[in-house]
């Protein structure tokens, strides 16, 4: 597939004038490897856009096959004067970062957020010339490395509050994000089993629209990064979901692939499930998350 017969997708105003989807989307057809082989259908890739006052803030960069469509729902959404910065969960894989080189090569970008120091050079992944970001480059915006834990500011006046942790549910590198203001989870490869059959979507699931049942969540853990879950220790992972539930909020979750997880009750159904799953594939049953014992907030 090619940036220039990938599916379109919709932008998605999560939170008017606060938060929106930029969604593209791409098949699920046995070869991608962060879906389970038997999955089926098409799938959104999420970027998402952060507003507040005279700054957004970009949540991950997408695939490069969305090269071009990204861009364009960039400028639609932040118009020139708009500060702009970047926030990677995950910089060491792809969809995080394969379209930053050709952003920060579009517009300015005042600030990258990441795991690792030298953003720009871990996204020098490119064969094109135009798409390098060797050192020569003048454009390469600052890397800051946030600590786990830290909270780092949308807008000028630090109003808008995004926690910054790493989460016990993840392979490599990774981080998860809570942004107060509007009760998001951003998820990154967690929470991102939810697919559509078609490209009429919708690409929320809602309390009127969820067919996802616990063997589909089941199916996608095992047949993707989480296939060592049997027999695992996994005390560790049931805690910190819990102690996450708990601290947090959470009115939607926000993944860096698959349908958004929205409303409250939603949220909540999907965490217990992957609580439970998680719990009675490893070894060891673990805390019980708030959700799973039946609380909320």
């Amino acid at each position: 597939m090619t940036t220039a017969d990938a599916p379109e997708g919709p932008v998605l105003e999560l939170e008017p004038g606060r938060l929106a989807a930029l969604i593209n989307l791409y098949p699920v057809d046995g070869r991608v490897s962060w879906h389970a082989p038997s999955a089926r259908g098409l799938a959104p890739m999420n970027c998402y856009l952060l507003t507040a006052g005279d700054r957004a803030l970009l949540c991950d960069t997408g695939l490069t096959i969305h090269r071009d469509a990204l861009l364009a729902q960039v400028d639609a959404a932040v118009p020139a004067e708009r500060e702009l910065s970047v926030l990677l969960l995950r910089q060491g894989e792809f969809d995080a970062m394969c379209n930053l080189p050709p952003l920060v090569k579009h517009r300015p970008v005042q600030t990258i957020y990441g795991q690792y120091a030298d953003a720009p050079e871990w996204a020098d992944i490119h064969t094109a010339p135009e798409l390098r970001m060797s050192d020569e480059f003048p454009g390469k915006p600052p890397t800051i490395v946030p600590e786990n834990g830290e909270t780092i500011a949308v807008d000028g006046a630090g109003e808008r509050r995004l926690d910054i942790f790493v989460p016990a549910l993840r392979l490599l590198g990774t981080y998860w994000a809570f942004d107060h203001q509007t009760g998001t989870l951003f998820s990154s490869d967690s929470f991102s089993y939810a697919i559509r059959p078609d490209a009429s979507g919708p690409w929320l699931v809602t309390a009127d629209d969820d067919p996802i049942a616990a063997a589909d969540v089941e199916e996608h853990l095992l047949g993707t990064r989480y296939w060592w879950l049997p027999g695992a220790d996994v005390a560790a992972i049931r805690a910190d979901l819990a102690a996450i539930w708990d601290r947090y909020d959470i009115q939607r979750i926000a993944p860096g692939f698959g349908c958004v997880l929205e409303g409250r009750a939603i949220a909540e159904r999907h965490w217990t499930m992957v609580d439970e799953i998680v719990g009675r594939l490893g070894r060891a049953p673990g805390a019980r998350t708030t959700a799973a014992a039946g609380g909320s907030r």
